[in-house]
């Protein structure tokens, strides 16, 4: 009887050890076929493009002046400030320039502290429009694309998004009239501009504003600039 009890505790024992393996080996070759972090497929500034003609002009081209855009009351954020800092420490533009319609409110805010020390940071006041040739604006987010481009056909350079997160200098880019983010398939991406004051683009981007729509929010934002302006329209 006790040796029936030792067979059978040995001989569970035993499955239990090759099942282990064999639990073991099927994680293994599942790990292998797929990885447990895929990479997802990312569209940048590094990313292959489509070949076409493009007017290249010396390096410097474009001013080395980055553009933050803030329009309301808020205070300024954490993001905003690692952002703010980021820009300058990869591009070191030659100015840094907040455009907005309440400066104060930028420089009461707790993180101010965090980026008044920057050099040649510069505070302009900039309005915030409410209407754009005649039409009310839908919302503030329309107000900031028509100010950006209104900034930057004034004075060239870099445009930002308060969270675009600069991790390394945009200079290879500065020898083109514009640059900007364009991935397959999708809408153009004001969030990252480079663009000389003279952009035929700018022009044509800022003309399409004459057919402005209020109500179509996502269609006049990266739509317009991608699909309205004559030379990319189809």
């Amino acid at each position: 009887m006790r040796l029936s009890i030792l067979v059978a505790f040995s001989s569970r024992s035993n499955l239990l050890k090759v099942l282990g393996i064999c639990l073991g080996i099927a994680v293994l070759l599942y790990l292998r076929r797929t990885p447990r972090h895929p990479v997802p497929d990312f569209f940048c500034w590094d990313s292959p493009v489509a070949e076409v003609n493009v007017t290249v002009h010396e390096d410097r081209y474009v001013p080395n002046f980055v553009h933050f855009i803030r329009l309301g009351n808020k205070p300024l954020s954490f993001v905003e400030v690692v952002c703010i800092r980021a820009a300058w420490i990869q591009q070191r533009p030659d100015i840094l320039m907040i455009h907005c319609d309440n400066c104060s409110a930028t420089k009461r805010s707790p993180s101010w502290k965090h980026i008044k020390d920057i050099p040649r940071l510069s505070l302009r006041y900039v309005e915030n429009p409410k209407t754009i040739f005649g039409k009310e604006l839908s919302s503030v987010q329309h107000a900031s694309d028509f100010v950006r481009i209104k900034v930057l056909r004034k004075y060239g350079g870099i445009y930002l998004d308060g969270d675009a997160y600069l991790v390394k200098s945009l200079d290879r880019y500065r020898r083109y009239d514009l640059a900007i983010g364009w991935p397959p398939g999708q809408y153009v991406g004001t969030q990252v501009i480079v663009a000389h004051k003279d952009a035929e683009y700018l022009r044509l981007w800022y003309d399409s504003y004459h057919d402005y729509r209020p109500f179509f929010v996502v269609l006049q934002r990266g739509r317009a600039s991608d699909q309205e302006i004559p030379p990319f329209s189809s």
